[in-house]
């Protein structure tokens, strides 16, 4: 999975002291006149006693610049910030933060939603230049709670056209959602880290199902794979396979309780050992 990690930061904040920032005061503070200040931005807007107040327009040294309104020496209430790396902001400010509802861009990267101190926080919608899009809950700047991804058609890694709707945790795909990928294949189920893991079922385009337990993307513990055509496979399995005592269930309803040893039945207490081995290497492998 690709993190969340632009559009992430939004801070008209100075780095230096804001003290030394209220020391640049000047006889004509009273007057909407072009205003340099100590850290080296320029401001020019409403002033009230002897601060900005109001609507006003402060460039910053680095080349960005902020224009809305002000309340000391702070961007508060309505604004649009660009900065030098070509990122705009649009939308609620508090105390140099962005804060509530607002709109920020970069390139082809898109955030639409609720901030809070200068981070996504709440719900809102983040579109990547690469075309993948999360709509859900934040928390502190990253993917956090319930939500939903979609990945475009040419993604690589096997996920291109899939989408993913669910829990996430940091960034990650982690605690109950569905995936579907564009083959028509489906899982819904128990999720840690973007790996399938947990309880959880994976159907097949073709009419095949595994219900069962996960361990890090691949079917592992116990569980149940069913073939379209009525065969079963109740028991154990590692790294994606049966895998120790298993129940099977043939065409004819036969019962034959083996073990497996990872896609291979060794031993079966019900049909002959070699007939029945020679069955599950060529049409019981799941």
């Amino acid at each position: 999975m690709q993190q969340a990690t632009v559009l992430c930061n939004v801070s008209c904040a100075p780095e230096a002291d804001p003290q030394a920032c209220r020391s640049a005061r000047f006889h004509q503070r009273r007057a909407r006149g072009r205003v340099p200040l100590q850290d080296g931005s320029v401001y020019v807007g409403q002033w009230v006693e002897d601060e900005p107040e109001g609507q006003g327009r402060q460039n910053f040294p680095d080349g960005g610049y902020f224009v809305g309104e002000f309340r000391g020496f702070e961007a508060h209430g309505d604004g649009v910030c660009e900065f030098p790396d070509g990122m705009t902001y649009k939308g609620t400010w508090i105390h140099d933060y962005a804060e509530g509802d607002g709109h920020c861009f970069q390139g082809k990267n898109m955030y639409s939603g609720q901030w809070a101190e200068g981070l996504h926080d709440g719900d809102g919608t983040l579109t990547f230049a690469n075309g993948m899009k999360y709509t859900g809950q934040f928390l502190e700047g990253l993917m956090h709670g319930y939500g939903k991804l979609t990945y475009p058609p040419f993604m690589d890694g096997g996920v291109g056209g899939a989408s993913y709707e669910g829990q996430f945790v940091d960034n990650k795909l982690n605690g109950h959602g569905r995936f579907f990928w564009r083959d028509g294949r489906k899982y819904e189920g128990q999720w840690c880290q973007s790996k399938k893991h947990g309880q959880g079922e994976f159907r097949f385009p073709d009419g095949r199902r595994y219900v069962g337990q996960y361990y890090a993307d691949e079917r592992s513990g116990t569980g149940t794979f069913e073939w379209a055509d009525g065969r079963t496979y109740q028991g154990k399995f590692l790294r994606g396979k049966q895998h120790g005592s298993g129940l099977l269930k043939s065409l004819n309803g036969q019962k034959v309780v083996g073990f497996w040893d990872l896609g291979r039945l060794r031993r079966s207490e019900v049909a002959d050992d070699l007939t029945w081995s020679g069955v599950a290497r060529t049409t019981y492998a799941v």
